[in-house]
């Protein structure tokens, strides 16, 4: 997945500030200058990855018929939760800073 500026309108959208704002110039060499940026964007990307993960292993144990199996997905997810919820302290603590 391609990495945007936030700074840049969403796909499809025109590129012009609205009214009273300004374009802001974000040139990526900036952000790959700034550790804490980086370190904002992996803990990002680690937050959607593990609330992806979770929706998954959720729609299995959800078909899954097997009482065992679905104990074993529902302890992955407690796991994943648990993770997630380390991650969004981080970001919270960054954004802090």
């Amino acid at each position: 997945m391609k990495r945007r500026c936030p700074n840049q309108p969403p796909f499809g959208m025109k590129s012009k500030p609205r009214l009273g704002e300004r374009a802001l110039p974000c040139p990526r060499s900036l952000w790959a200058a700034c550790p804490a940026s980086s370190a904002l964007r992996d803990s990002l990307d680690t937050h959607a990855r593990l609330q992806r993960d979770i929706a998954v292993l959720r729609a299995q144990a959800a078909k899954e018929k097997q009482l065992n199996r679905r104990v074993e997905l529902n302890l992955e997810i407690k796991r994943l939760e648990a993770e997630l919820t380390t991650t969004v302290e981080k970001l919270r603590i960054g954004n802090a800073q």
